[in-house]
C-alpha cells in the first residue's frame, strides 16, 4: 500500500505478493517491476548478494556421499571441480585452476594436478556420479571413465535444452533459499561473473564477452554437480555399504 499509494485501491496486491514470493520469480525482477528499484546489471544471472546469503564455512567430511561437476577450458578458460552433497544438495568448491596474469604463452591447466584432485575425491568420498563437460579433456575423462565406469559420465553443456533445465534447477533453489554452499570466494566470484543468455528453451550462463578474463567455469561445474545430485535423488541412490572386517579369534 505504501509503495503504490492511491493506486493500491484498485490493484490486486495479494496476487503481486504471491508472484514476488514465487521461487520462479527473479528477486531483482521483482524489485525492479513492483518497487521501481534499480537493481543489479540486467543481464546478471544471479545476484551475488543472494548467493552470498546462502553460504557458510562448513567443510566436506571425508566419506561423504556426493556428486562431482567438472568444467573447464585447457588453455584460456579456467578449469574447476565442485562437489555436491547428495543428502542436502550443499555445494562445496574443490579446486579451480586459473590462468595466472603473468602466464607465459602456451600456458595450459596442469593436467597432472587436475587428475590428482579427481583421484583424491574419488578415493576420499563416496562419489555417485561425476558429470564432466569433455571438450579439451577428452583423454582424461576417458581414463577416468575406464577407472570408474559407473561413476564418470560425459555431460555436454552445449545441449541447450538439457543445460537450461539444469540452470533453472539452480536458479529456483537460489531464489527459494533452499540451496546451500560452503562460501568459497572463487566459486562466488565465478557465479557473480555469469551473465544471462536467453534462448528459446530458457536461460543459459555466459561470460560477459568471449575473451573476458572474468571466468565462470566454477559456476558451470557447480551446475553440473547439482544436476548430478538431482539425478541421484530421482534414482533413489544410496551410499555404498562398506563391508565390516571380520575378526577371528583363536
Amino acid at each position: 500500500t505504501y509503495v503504490y499509494g492511491p493506486a493500491a485501491e484498485w490493484m490486486d496486491l495479494e496476487s503481486i505478493m504471491d508472484e514476488m514470493r514465487d521461487a520462479q520469480t527473479d528477486p531483482a525482477d521483482a524489485r525492479r517491476y513492483f518497487f521501481n528499484q534499480v537493481e543489479r546489471l540486467a543481464d546478471s544471472l544471479i545476484d551475488v548478494r543472494d548467493w552470498r546469503a546462502l553460504g557458510d564455512a562448513e567443510e566436506l567430511a571425508p566419506g561423504s556421499f556426493i556428486t562431482l561437476g567438472f568444467d573447464g577450458g585447457r588453455f584460456d578458460d579456467s578449469t574447476a571441480l565442485v562437489a555436491c552433497r547428495i543428502e542436502d544438495g550443499k555445494l562445496f568448491h574443490v579446486a579451480t585452476w586459473e590462468r595466472p596474469d603473468n602466464a607465459p604463452e602456451g600456458w595450459a591447466a596442469p593436467a597432472s594436478e587436475v587428475d590428482a584432485e579427481v583421484h583424491r575425491m574419488m578415493t576420499t568420498h563416496d562419489v555417485w556420479r561425476l558429470y564432466g563437460d569433455p571438450p579439451y579433456w577428452q583423454d582424461e575423462m576417458a581414463a577416468w571413465a575406464q577407472e570408474w565406469p559407473e561413476t564418470v559420465h560425459e555431460w555436454w553443456t552445449n545441449r541447450e535444452r538439457a543445460m537450461t533445465t539444469a540452470m533453472e534447477r539452480v536458479l529456483t533453489a537460489v531464489r527459494g533459499g533452499t540451496m546451500r554452499h560452503d562460501g568459497n570466494l572463487t566459486l562466488e566470484r565465478h557465479v557473480g561473473n555469469c551473465r544471462r543468455k536467453v534462448v528459446r528453451s530458457g536461460v543459459l550462463p555466459r561470460k560477459e564477452a568471449p575473451k573476458s578474463p572474468k571466468k565462470i567455469d566454477a559456476a558451470v561445474a557447480a551446475i553440473l554437480a547439482y544436476e548430478a545430485r538431482a539425478d541421484a535423488v530421482a534414482a533413489g541412490a544410496k551410499p555404498r555399504v562398506k563391508r565390516a572386517r571380520r575378526h577371528y579369534g583363536f
